[in-house]
């Protein structure tokens, strides 16, 4: 259980303007994917990046990074970060992959692993960049 202490540790990025984005993640969860992004540079490790947003959740967006814990057999997926956004703008995922690129130094660790998503526009946007 999370102490009231470590919920400032959470909460990545919270921002109103230009649009409502709420990022957040679990410290042991970055160090842990962080771990096995480093690991996957190892040739016998398939990895796997998952990115999904949920819709028709009234007014707000649920979108999610998950990925494979390699570490088990069976490499069942587990969240890493999710982000509370109120529109599907591009600068709503800019600012999440901006906090993972940091948290997860993924230019260093995952230039290399297979990346999944629904082909979103506002995301495909983003990914183009």
């Amino acid at each position: 259980m999370m102490g009231l202490s470590e919920y400032g540790q959470v909460i990545l990025d919270a921002r109103l303007l230009p649009v409502e984005v709420y990022v957040f993640s679990d410290p042991a969860a970055l160090r842990f994917a962080r771990a096995l992004l480093k690991e996957s540079k190892k040739p016998e490790v398939q990895q796997l990046l998952t990115y999904d947003t949920t819709f028709n959740m009234g007014d707000t967006y649920v979108s999610s990074l998950v990925m494979r814990n390699t570490y088990l057999q069976g490499n069942p997926i587990f969240p890493v970060a999710f982000m509370l956004h109120t529109q599907k703008h591009t600068k709503s995922h800019r600012a999440f992959w901006s906090e993972m690129e940091e948290k997860l130094m993924l230019s260093k660790y995952a230039t290399e692993i297979p990346f999944a998503f629904d082909r979103e526009a506002s995301f495909s946007k983003e990914l183009k960049r």
